[in-house]
């Protein structure tokens, strides 16, 4: 077991190290002066979150005043929804599909790597953006990817050294006037390689999350949805009173609650 579990965390460092080798210091330092240096740190204090402009055309953040016919979609948690999949499957997604950059605060027309997760390979998002608008769900959508490779519920829950980008991407969004209309929230891998996985202590730091944006949320029910934590209950609870997706990871489980392969959608 203690084998198992050492081997994928081996799995997880050597997906981000190769990555992390590859970044342009030059770049980053650059982007460290004119963003303020020990701000940057604080959002990216890995230094592994794509942020190159460079060739993406800017749209008017207007086009996404709040509409029925707009979606606002705010991605948090780790690799799986971050830009950590196929290398060759890069993709420039058709229809009105857009990209709020939280590191300037800027729209830009979506293609992966998607601005602000982290590092540079393709995204599910992407895809997930154009079905939504080639279906005909919605005629625009804003994707607000701050995910992060490798990370735990604990880091994106006040304190945690991943909140910082959670409170620079609201900020963002409310200078702007763009209204989330959407979370998906995709995390639990970490946890579950873990050699003593505790489901209720991801579902407090899930919860601390929420709390903390609750202003900003889709609604303000969010927080009274998870005063119980009986996690599959919770699903529901959250798919029927909220536009929350959670997309639980396998292996967290203690019998009674169970966090594996929860998907909600609208």
């Amino acid at each position: 077991m203690a084998f198992k579990h050492a081997t994928m965390a081996a799995r997880r460092l050597q997906a981000h190290w190769p990555i992390a080798q590859l970044v342009s210091n030059a770049q980053w330092i650059s982007f460290w002066i004119t963003s303020g240096g020990e701000d940057l740190d604080r959002i990216d204090p890995t230094h592994l979150s794509f942020r190159t402009v460079s060739g993406r055309a800017v749209v008017n953040p207007t086009l996404f005043s709040a509409s029925p016919a707009t979606a606002v979609i705010l991605a948090i948690g780790q690799s799986n929804i971050a830009n950590e999949c196929d290398p060759f499957a890069l993709r420039k997604p058709e229809g009105e599909v857009f990209n709020f950059n939280f590191f300037d605060g800027r729209c830009y027309e979506a293609c992966d790597p998607l601005l602000g997760a982290s590092v540079d390979r393709s995204n599910v998002l992407t895809r997930v953006g154009e079905l939504l608008v080639t279906r005909g769900n919605y005629r625009r959508i804003l994707l607000v990817p701050i995910a992060h490779g490798g990370t735990f519920a604990r880091e994106w829950a006040p304190g945690g050294q991943m909140f910082p980008r959670l409170e620079r991407a609201l900020k963002r969004l409310k200078e702007r006037n763009i209204a989330i209309t959407h979370i998906v929230w995709q995390q639990g891998e970490s946890e579950a390689a873990e050699r003593d996985p505790k489901p209720l202590e991801w579902m407090n730091h899930l919860r601390a999350t929420i709390d903390a944006g609750a202003q900003q949320w889709i609604t303000r029910l969010v927080a009274p949805a998870i005063e119980k934590i009986k996690v599959k209950n919770l699903a529901l609870r959250l798919m029927a009173r909220t536009r929350i997706a959670l997309v639980g990871d396998v292996g967290l489980t203690d019998g009674e609650n169970d966090c594996s392969s929860l998907v909600c959608r609208e």
